[in-house]
């Protein structure tokens, strides 16, 4: 009797394709936004590398802390989380980069309506930076390769 050898090899992958150039780019104009905005005015006429970190949660912060107390830290952490996120081929931790970026933004909004500023008008140019970056970045973060499968019978 002849015996009937039957191999089956399935392979799943996900090759670098246009997808991940574009992702790519706009991860990293996230980040670049990201960064612009802790140079950037953001309240009363304080940068974000300036601005303390309270501002996150206090309605009238210190416009003169150091760097590494500063609400401007946020922003760059998450760029650098974000564009470390491209390491991963699903894209969800530059997603919750870009996530806390955005809510950071929501944050320093509600603090500057708690003090009865007049929206839009006295969010710093940074702050609107720190938004553009963090939904390009989400943005960026959601495009990724369809897996390939190929099948051996």
């Amino acid at each position: 009797m002849a015996e009937t050898v039957h191999t089956e090899a399935t392979t799943t992958s996900r090759p670098f394709t246009g997808m991940m150039v574009v992702r790519t780019i706009l991860t990293l104009a996230g980040a670049a936004a990201l960064v612009i905005a802790v140079f950037q005015p953001w309240i009363h006429g304080a940068n974000g590398d300036t601005l303390a970190f309270k501002a996150y949660w206090v309605t009238n912060p210190a416009t003169n802390v150091n760097f590494w107390q500063s609400a401007g830290l946020v922003a760059l952490g998450c760029a650098i989380v974000g564009v470390l996120g491209l390491m991963t081929l699903s894209g969800w931790i530059t997603r919750l980069a870009g996530a806390v970026a955005i809510i950071a933004f929501g944050l320093i909004v509600v603090e500057l309506a708690r003090a009865n500023a007049t929206l839009p008008d006295d969010i710093g140019a940074g702050l609107w930076w720190m938004l553009g970056g963090g939904v390009v970045m989400l943005i960026g973060s959601l495009v990724t390769p369809a897996p390939t499968v190929t099948t051996t019978t």
